[in-house]
C-alpha cells in the first residue's frame, strides 16, 4: 500500500517541478545575470545600484535561438528616441560594430538587434565601448572583466 502512495507523490512532485518555469540567478564581481521568460540577461552593475539609478550601464541580453544583442542605459536625456539611434560597439580595436538599435526605454537606454557577431567579438574584448552613431559624443566606456564567465 505504501509503494503506490510514494510513486504516486514522486509523479506529482517532477510533474510540478516540470511545471515551474526554470529560473536563474548569480552574481559575480560587478555582474548579475539572471533569466526571464523572454531573455537570459547579464548586467555590468549590482541590482542595488542598477535599480536604483538605471543609467551608465550595460546589460548583455540572450533570447532563445542564441540571438543575442546589446542594451546601453546612458544618461537620463541623452538620446532622441525618435532618431536613428544606431549603437557603435567598440571591442578596443578594429573597426566598431554597427548595430541598429531602438530607444525601448524613454531618453536614455538603446537596445540593439540581435547579432551573431557580438558573440565573438564579446568573448575576446577587455572593453566596450558605445555610442551613439548619430552623435558621437555620446558615449560610454565598460570594462568586460569576467566577461567569459558571464557568456558561459
Amino acid at each position: 500500500m505504501r509503494r503506490p502512495i510514494l510513486v504516486a507523490l514522486v509523479t506529482l512532485g517532477a510533474t510540478a517541478a516540470a511545471a515551474q518555469p526554470a529560473t536563474y540567478y548569480a552574481e559575480r564581481g560587478h555582474w548579475t545575470v539572471y533569466s526571464s521568460p523572454a531573455a537570459c540577461r547579464a548586467v555590468n552593475r549590482p541590482p542595488e545600484d542598477f535599480n536604483y539609478a538605471p543609467f551608465n550601464a550595460l546589460q548583455i541580453a540572450v533570447r532563445p535561438g542564441d540571438r543575442i544583442g546589446v542594451e546601453v542605459f546612458f544618461w537620463p536625456g541623452a538620446i532622441d528616441p525618435a532618431a536613428d539611434n544606431a549603437l557603435a560597439l567598440g571591442f578596443g580595436g578594429g573597426a566598431p560594430l554597427i548595430l541598429p538599435a531602438t530607444a525601448s526605454m524613454g531618453d536614455f537606454m538603446l537596445a540593439s538587434e540581435a547579432s551573431p557577431e557580438l558573440w565573438g567579438r564579446l568573448q575576446k574584448a577587455k572593453t566596450l565601448s558605445a555610442k551613439v552613431k548619430a552623435d558621437p559624443a555620446i558615449a560610454l566606456s565598460f570594462s568586460l572583466d569576467q566577461i567569459d564567465w558571464v557568456l558561459t
